[in-house]
């Protein structure tokens, strides 16, 4: 019984001094959690809080804020993330990019012109193409130029006659273009720039007995000014062009080998119209109307006649 007694005071006295060693906490104060600051602490006068540092500021790239091109976007095709138009992060044309600042159109031209007399020509064809450039990003300043080349041939043979007229037609024009006034969908820029003009025409009129052969070409330089306006929603567009040049004529007659030269003054109205649609990123297909109209030419056997130019023109839009 005695050494019982021994064995179990022996593991009380074990038992209770790890506990003696630790220290109580101060009266009313309860130990801090971990993880957690104490109220106390902060109402202390030596309480210092740490210092939060700022977090570093990273160099964000400077791109231009987004200008509105919403209209030139097309639900129905498929855009790369960094080029769709919903990107808000700047462009135009839609897509997230730098404004395109290039353009080329390219049409197929069939119309019809003024004829001679016994010269009917029923369709003239031809190829009309269209490049301009924008200065800066913004679009309000540019450079453009057209051209438009047309050529017909007629050939007649009755009996002992034969008619040969053929003809060809090219104008050119290069202009300064500027913004006058825009807002959402409605863009209208002013023209004023330089048109040439050159049309060479035979007519040649034979029988046994008789012979008729006659060759006019006219060669026209004049100042030109105009107005384009531009009308946008969503993939289609709609466009009108007006141009008036006023220049000096340079008139070439050939009749039975005797020449005659001479200058007068010539007004030159075009009208130009187009719709277009979107077929893909940057590139519309066209369709359009153009008119010409000369009111001073020399032509085989029409001395001092007008003369008027009009067909339809298809073909595609690309910006780069």
């Amino acid at each position: 019984m005695t050494a019982r007694r021994f064995l179990r005071a022996w593991f009380l006295l074990v038992a209770c001094t790890p506990a003696q060693a630790q220290e109580l906490p101060p009266t009313g104060t309860l130990p801090i959690p971990s993880g957690r600051i104490a109220q106390s602490f902060a109402t202390e006068p030596n309480y210092d809080p740490p210092i939060l540092l700022p977090m570093p500021e990273g160099k964000q790239p400077s791109r231009k804020p987004c200008r509105s091109c919403a209209n030139e976007y097309n639900p129905n095709h498929v855009y790369l993330p960094e080029q769709s138009p919903d990107c808000k992060t700047g462009g135009c044309d839609g897509d997230c990019k730098p404004c395109r600042q290039f353009w080329f159109e390219a049409d197929f031209f069939v119309g019809k012109s003024s004829n001679l007399p016994s010269v009917d020509r029923r369709f003239l064809y031809g190829v009309f193409a269209e490049a301009g450039y924008w200065f800066s990003e913004e679009r309000t300043a540019g450079l453009d130029l057209s051209i438009l080349t047309t050529r017909a041939d007629f050939n007649d043979s009755q009996f002992a006659r034969t008619i040969q007229s053929p003809f060809t037609l090219s104008t050119g024009d290069v202009n300064l273009r500027a913004e006058l006034y825009s807002q959402e969908r409605l863009r209208i820029d002013g023209l004023i720039g330089y048109r040439y003009l050159r049309f060479d025409e035979t007519y040649l009129f034979s029988t046994p007995t008789f012979l008729d052969d006659q060759h006019a070409v006219n060669t026209l330089n004049a100042g030109q000014i105009g107005i384009n306006a531009q009308y946008r929603f969503g993939p289609y567009f709609a466009e009108a062009l007006g141009k008036l040049a006023f220049g000096s004529v340079t008139e070439t007659l050939d009749r039975s080998s005797v020449r005659t030269v001479e200058s007068d003054w010539c007004l030159v109205p075009n009208f130009g119209a187009r719709v277009g649609y979107q077929l893909g990123e940057s590139i519309w297909g066209t369709l359009g109307y153009q008119l010409l109209y000369v009111s001073n030419f020399d032509r085989p056997t029409q001395p001092d006649a007008d003369y008027l130019l009009h067909g339809l023109t298809i073909g595609f839009l690309k910006r780069f």
